[in-house]
């Protein structure tokens, strides 16, 4: 009698979580609603809070319902979205509204700026500046107090917006040239207009802002008409690690924010930031009455990423964010500031996930390989006692499944058979993120949890009210382009 084991099988295999560019919201999940009274309508769920819901009717409208208004089911399926989104890697719980830190009247660098260098490389504080062509130290004074300055400012608004340098570098880098060496840069990446006149960019797969030299010697000191452009440029740089986590409309907002405030010799006036809007209404805009998009479109989830590179899409954001950063609510920029810092969570959390997950892949890679060679021996094993018991039996063969140690049994003169290879536990933190049949939108989460800060419960039809009514306090005049494509 022959008595043969099963060979194990090595099928511990690893399948790699990809961390790439984010990826836009799935399908939304829409769904029949019902209330306690036994009304009904269709709609999708984009935020929740302790006693309170956010719904988006088909019609486009987003409305706030109360919990208590909401049948069993609703708010047993409200619970399970509030599970499911504390559960995943990017929780994006809200923040508690601690106090604000108050806003600065006056941000300046103090003068003058340490620099060091000499030629065509020069360092302050916080930035390197390189030249294609040798400069003296006082250009890049010059220029070096409108990029300490900015940063200074992006740092001391209380938005808690903490800029650094990109991962891996210690210094933001500028990077001067001529005017035809950069518009002749640009153009490869961007569409420009012809004769208008771009006093920087910020290259954000090279993270360089890179700026000709007529931006700082024609425009800047002489008609005041670059510094914007180029406090714009830095303050994307200053950001460089939030703006995948941000919609393009509130980047380009926050950018046009800081560019419109008044720049003087000692730094950033913001007490003067409502001037600043003005001017820069009449002056850069060429308008007394602006056209705005309205929130419906702008704040709609699926227009996270569209943008065109035009004049009234920077209007738009400008206004929009201006509007959550200095005029909306009590507390001056408390709905910003709240939904900044959900994502900021959103954002550190993502970070601290994709770091957790990525060593416990590389510790389990090690044992992965490990318990697949000796699975691999214990196979080899099994042929040979098999060989073995059939050399012993040629009468015939039993196959004995599933034998535990106390099941052995003596064969082929005294021969044991061989020992099963343990059965490799695979990390729960990997386990759970493998074989997902959905996508998990870590920024989509994040964005859909901190909407609520800056809608707080207001229909579209209310928030364009009180956007025309908070403007006109301030002597603008405020229109909503009609709603369409953004």
């Amino acid at each position: 009698m022959k008595l043969l084991f099963h060979r194990q099988w090595r099928g511990i295999f690893l399948a790699v979580l990809l961390v790439t560019d984010p990826v836009r919201s799935e399908e939304a999940e829409w769904r029949v609603w019902t209330s306690t009274l036994g009304t009904s309508t269709k709609a999708v769920l984009i935020g929740a809070a302790a006693d309170f819901v956010m719904l988006r009717l088909e019609d486009g409208r987003e409305v706030r319902v109360e919990l208590l208004q909401l049948s069993e089911p609703d708010r047993s399926y409200v619970e399970a979205k509030r599970v499911l989104l504390s559960r995943s890697p990017a929780s994006a719980a809200a923040a508690s509204a601690s106090p604000m830190n108050p806003w600065p009247e006056q941000v300046g660098t103090s003068r003058p700026i340490l620099l060091a260098g000499a030629g065509r490389e020069y360092e302050t504080p916080h930035f390197i500046f390189r030249t294609d062509e040798a400069v003296d130290g006082t250009f890049v004074r010059r220029a070096a107090a409108i990029f300490e300055d900015t940063l200074g400012l992006v740092d001391a608004v209380p938005l808690d917006l903490r800029p650094s340098p990109p991962e891996g570098m210690d210094r933001f880098v500028i990077d001067f040239t001529s005017r035809r060496q950069f518009d002749a840069a640009v153009s490869k990446d961007y569409r420009l207009i012809p004769g208008q006149k771009v006093f920087g960019v910020y290259l954000t797969s090279q993270r360089r802002v890179l700026v000709p030299y007529d931006a700082i010697w024609d425009e800047v000191k002489r008609s005041g008409g670059g510094s914007g452009a180029l406090v714009h440029e830095v303050a994307h740089q200053a950001m460089h690690e939030w703006l995948p986590f941000l919609p393009v409309w509130l980047t380009e907002g926050l950018a046009e924010c800081f560019a419109v405030v008044p720049l003087n010799p000692d730094g950033f006036d913001l007490s003067r930031s409502e001037e600043g809007l003005k001017y820069a209404l009449s002056e850069r805009y060429r308008t007394q009455t602006p056209v705005m998009q309205a929130p419906g479109v702008t704040l709609a989830p699926e227009n996270f990423s569209a943008w065109k590179d035009e004049a009234d899409r920077y209007l738009s954001a400008l206004l929009t964010t201006y509007f959550f950063m200095h005029l909306d609510g009590m507390e001056r920029g408390r709905p910003l500031a709240d939904f900044l810092s959900t994502i900021r969570k959103s954002k550190d959390d993502t970070r601290q996930f994709i770091a957790d997950y990525n060593q416990a892949v590389a510790e389990f890679e090690k044992k992965r390989l490990a318990h697949n060679a000796a699975v691999e021996q214990y196979n080899r094993e099994v042929d040979a006692y098999n060989a073995k018991a059939l050399a012993a039996s040629p009468g015939g063969a039993v196959t004995i499944r599933g034998a535990g140690s106390a099941g052995k049994i003596m064969v082929g003169g005294g021969t044991l058979p061989p020992t099963p290879v343990p059965v490799l536990e695979v990390p729960e933190i990997i386990r759970r993120n493998q074989g997902r049949n959905t996508k998990l939108d870590i920024v989509a989460l994040a964005n859909d949890a901190a909407r609520p800060s800056l809608i707080r419960g207001r229909s579209f039809a209310q928030l364009e009210s009180e956007m025309k009514a908070a403007y006109a306090r301030i002597g603008i005049t405020v229109t909503f382009a009609p709603q369409g494509s953004p």
